[in-house]
């Protein structure tokens, strides 16, 4: 029946991103920003944009100023995916070299070490033995206790910055909750809108048998992308209400503006499964991850701040914390690893590096004297 053909990569999740824009100095803005990151984007004519995204047509707003990033692929991890076992691969053929070059040299392995996922209601962590060689114990309100820990990595979204704090390294994540909601809808099939054929862009037809957006793309604080091709979900939003406890006290549109604007891209027969869900985002100071180990208290780490791409970002910040766990564990706290120096830059799944301290919570510890 051709599906497999009609669905060919129409999620969009294989052709970058749009981002919509009310006006055009706020479009222009966005293509400068990315032209500075080395991001290729484009200011398309509205033609050009609806080819790319038929549904645009419905946003019940006029004008608007489209901006098309073709390398986006921020709702995609099957890149990461792909590039990430293409290092590991390369990786391990590395290591199968280093471990018979030390098997010649009758060197010894690292010794392997445990871990323990604590998963639940944390009540507190503790740190126990001295600052330069502590301990850690977590302890969850079900009454359990973990193992003496040597190594302990906080990563509890938004309750983040309070464990820390309960460690006394106050100044480790500085995050704040942002709430922001998500809408999941299920989208029954209606004839999509009509898009000009004068485009000199040529882009397949959405196939008449499902909804697949095109592209994944945003506008007005949200992002809306096919989850299946009966199924989209929006999501967006950034309210500083303070933590969950206290802010379901706090009144928000949000849910409603979501709702309206998704019935009208995809329809009045569109059913959201739920009503908008809100949902807490650690959100840094700078707007990066914190990643790394917490200064002055060896073997905490925090992986934290991502805000709201936590699953864009949570894969790749994830293998750089491990990058610097696997080397704290082998070597334990020395400058040298087999002869070489301690990295200050962690190895990305593309081969490209990026320093260490642009993530490390030590850029929120200022000295005395600054």
């Amino acid at each position: 029946n051709g599906t497999s053909a009609a669905t060919k990569e129409q999620s969009g999740h294989s052709q970058g991103f749009l981002s919509v824009h009310r006006s055009l100095q706020t479009a222009q803005a966005a293509v400068k920003e990315a032209h500075e990151h080395g991001e290729e984007a484009q200011l398309l004519d509205w033609k050009d944009a609806i080819q790319h995204e038929p549904y645009l047509e419905r946003i019940p707003v006029r004008p608007l100023f489209v901006v098309r990033r073709p390398n986006d692929y921020t709702s995609n991890c099957l890149h990461y995916y792909r590039d990430k076992i293409q290092s590991l691969l390369l990786q391990t053929n590395r290591d199968d070299g280093n471990k018979k070059k030390r098997q010649q040299q009758g060197s010894s392995t690292a010794p392997a070490a445990m871990v323990q996922y604590r998963v639940g209601n944390i009540e507190k962590v503790q740190s126990l033995g001295t600052p330069t060689k502590p301990r850690f114990q977590v302890h969850t309100q079900d009454g359990s206790v973990s193992e003496d820990l040597d190594y302990l990595v906080l990563a509890a979204g938004t309750e983040t910055p309070l464990l820390a704090a309960s460690l006394g390294a106050h100044n480790a994540c500085p995050t704040y909750p942002l709430r922001g909601y998500s809408l999941t809808l299920f989208t029954p099939w209606q004839e999509p809108p009509e898009t000009s054929s004068s485009s000199s862009m040529a882009v397949d037809e959405v196939p008449s048998h499902n909804n697949l957006l095109h592209q994944p793309f945003s506008f007005d604080s949200m992002y809306c992308s096919s989850v299946t091709p009966f199924m989209a979900r929006f999501a967006g939003f950034g309210e500083f209400v303070g933590y969950r406890s206290k802010a379901q006290d706090v009144p928000s549109v949000a849910p409603a503006v979501m709702e309206r604007y998704a019935k009208g891209i995809f329809g009045p027969d569109a059913t959201a499964l739920g009503p908008a869900s809100p949902c807490f985002r650690p959100a840094s100071p700078d707007d990066l991850p914190i990643v790394g180990p917490v200064p002055g208290l060896s073997g905490l780490y925090v992986h934290s701040g991502h805000g709201t791409l936590g699953w864009t970002m949570g894969l790749a910040t994830g293998d750089c914390l491990a990058q610097i766990l696997v080397e704290d564990i082998i070597n334990e706290g020395q400058q040298e690893i087999e002869g070489e120096e301690k990295k200050d830059y962690f190895l990305l799944a593309d081969g490209s590096r990026l320093p260490r301290k642009i993530l490390s919570p030590e850029r929120f510890y200022w000295s005395a004297a600054g």
